[in-house]
């Protein structure tokens, strides 16, 4: 029998059973299983029996019990099926009140509500365990070990879905939790161990592939010395950020993520208000550039999630825009609709093809995250970041100003605080572009800045991951080099959450929390390797590179700090730039862009007041 055939026709007829046998047992019991008085009773009652069955009929579809998941059977089935049979047993006796039942008993009754609701709801509990322990024989031998560390309700949430599905292949071998209390009791038929001093011992007799961590809530300290010791293990370590995450993913394996520098230098994950953002894109057209990026993938991730009407993903990169379509089409093809995540290779800086699909598709909310964002790179071509960061951001907020987009957000950086490279004026001047164009325009116009992302195209991290795979040396600028870090989730709900605050000219500036010396966080992702710094892989330092500064800011003297009702988020204090003097700068940009040999700096320096080089 095919599972559909199944919930269909025979759950409903297996139930239906289950009611009869509720009656004839009633009967039973209340004649002290005397068969004679039960056929002689029954035999008067046969009339009474259809009345009975159809009510106990009528409220089993009403209640829907029939599309109860048992594999999933818990508390909430238990109650439907107590609701289901006290209203029949109730609408029963009021029958018997007003005559249609004449003769028949109250205790019989009692009796038969109490059987079927005992009958349905063990029938349903006994297969959800025997199919749990099913599952677990069958992947005990050949799954993937996993060790659960956290006994509390997200890690038996995990625990809990691995038993029911058969298509994860992993065999709980058991928990670790460091309360006392929990210590040798058992969960769903599994052992908690004990506390981190019996981890070695587990991790050898078991054979451990892989750790959860799944203490969303706990102290940072405690969660930083349990990662690292985990870390010294060597062995595969997965976490679990939020418990909202596992509600909201249906998949336990897409809220967990691998442990990062970031948890071992001790800072708190952000989690932010997800309720929100869904208000915020929820049947919403929205479009984003740079969606191929590392920011911009992620970025569209996170929409997706929040159930938009349409996406509009737009890049030159078609390898990036294909992998994020493929990623959306496998994995988020229940939260929207294939034909509504549009995938365009275009360019921001062509002007007639932007405006058509701005005409054609309507979007409500802009995300420019298309940018060149190289530091290096772009020292040694300028005019290229001209052309890109400045004038392809003008095009995108020419054309949202004429097609009065709702909400146009630019990513920006903390490169852009009084900038010392080609890269970071570019992208102050993007922020003085859209606080001029905001103050005459229907589109509320805001930029976000923040600070590095770890594991973004270009960044640090993934160049440290590297050299050290390939035993060294990690290069580091300057022994005294600091850094803002943040994890791509992190920043991209941020910079959602921002959308919620935004009026029109905002620079939102994100608390990326302490800056980080780079060197401590070569250090840090060596352990991460499981090695030793300085030991196993060494550490050298090649001094800065073109453009490159010390310390980053993410405020100018000039600008002030004004809150939100998200800690994380601020607001800068508005500029004072016309459209007019901005439609000038842009002029004198396009055109600078056609001499050859012509000095970009000298331009960006007379446009961008707080650019130094250095």
């Amino acid at each position: 029998m095919n599972k559909d055939f199944i919930k269909k026709y025979f759950v409903p007829l297996f139930d239906i059973c289950l009611v009869g046998v509720s009656y004839v047992f009633a009967i039973l019991i209340r004649f002290d299983f005397n068969i004679g008085m039960f056929r002689s009773y029954y035999v008067s009652k046969e009339f009474d029996f259809l009345i009975v069955f159809f009510v106990h009929l009528l409220f089993y579809y009403a209640l829907h019990i029939n599309k109860t998941v048992w594999s999933k059977t818990s508390l909430n089935e238990f109650m439907r099926v107590v609701t289901m049979n006290l209203f029949s047993g109730m609408v029963v006796i009021m029958l018997m009140l007003l005559s249609v039942l004449r003769h028949h008993s109250f205790s019989i009754t009692f009796i038969m509500v109490l059987l079927n609701t005992l009958l349905m709801f063990t029938a349903r509990a006994l297969y959800r365990y025997l199919r749990m322990f099913s599952v677990r024989m069958s992947k005990k031998k050949t799954a993937k070990h996993i060790l659960i560390y956290g006994a509390g309700s997200s890690g038996r949430m995990i625990y809990t879905e691995i038993l029911e599905n058969p298509s994860h292949d992993y065999h709980v071998v058991g928990f670790i939790d460091d309360k006392p209390a929990l210590h040798r009791s058992q969960i769903f038929g599994v052992p908690v161990f004990g506390g981190k001093e019996i981890l070695d011992f587990v991790l050898d007799t078991y054979e451990i592939d892989e750790v959860i961590v799944a203490m969303p809530s706990v102290a940072k300290p405690i969660r930083k010395e349990i990662l690292k010791l985990l870390t010294s293990k060597q062995v595969i370590t997965r976490v679990l950020s939020s418990t909202v995450d596992l509600l909201r993913v249906g998949d336990f394996r897409k809220a967990l993520r691998d442990v990062n520098v970031l948890d071992l230098l001790g800072r708190p994950e952000i989690v932010i208000d997800d309720e929100e953002m869904a208000n915020i894109i929820k049947g919403k057209t929205i479009l984003v550039t740079g969606a191929g990026g590392s920011i911009g993938s992620e970025i569209v991730r996170q929409i997706v999630v929040n159930r938009p009407k349409r996406i509009i993903l737009i890049d030159m990169n078609e390898t990036g825009l294909y992998g994020i379509q493929q990623e959306i089409l496998m994995n988020s093809s229940h939260l929207i609709a294939p034909e509504d995540v549009r995938v365009l290779i275009k360019s921001i800086r062509d002007h007639d093809p932007m405006d058509k699909v701005f005409e054609k598709y309507k979007p409500d909310i802009v995300f420019h995250a298309a940018a060149h964002k190289h530091v290096p790179l772009m020292e040694y071509v300028p005019e290229e970041a001209i052309k890109n960061n400045i004038l392809g951001t003008y095009n995108m907020i020419k054309i949202a100003d004429k097609h009065k987009v709702k909400t146009f957000v630019n990513i920006s950086t903390d490169k852009a605080v009084n900038p010392t490279n080609v890269m970071g004026a570019t992208k102050r001047f993007n922020e003085m572009m859209i606080q001029a164009f905001d103050v005459e325009s229907e589109t509320n116009f805001v930029a976000v800045r923040f600070g590095n992302v770890l594991g973004s195209n270009g960044s640090v991290v993934p160049l440290f991951k590297q050299q050290i795979a390939k035993g060294g040396p990690i290069t580091v600028t300057h022994p005294e080099i600091t850094r803002y870090f943040m994890t791509i989730p992190e920043a991209v709900s941020l910079v959602l959450q921002s959308c919620a605050y935004a009026k029109g000219g905002e620079i939102f500036v994100l608390d990326m929390g302490e800056p980080v010396k780079i060197v401590t966080m070569a250090e840090k992702l060596i352990e991460l390797s499981g090695l030793v710094p300085y030991r196993d892989v060494k550490i050298e330092y090649v001094g800065l590179r073109p453009g490159e500064k010390l310390y980053e800011e993410l405020l100018m003297d000039e600008e002030g700090m004004q809150t939100t009702p998200n800690h994380l988020i601020y607001i800068a204090k508005p500029g004072e730039h016309t459209r007019d003097e901005i439609e000038l700068c842009v002029q004198r940009f396009e055109a600078s862009t056609h001499i050859e040999d012509f000095d970009h700096r000298s331009l960006l320096k007379q446009f961008v007041p707080t650019y130094k080089e250095v």
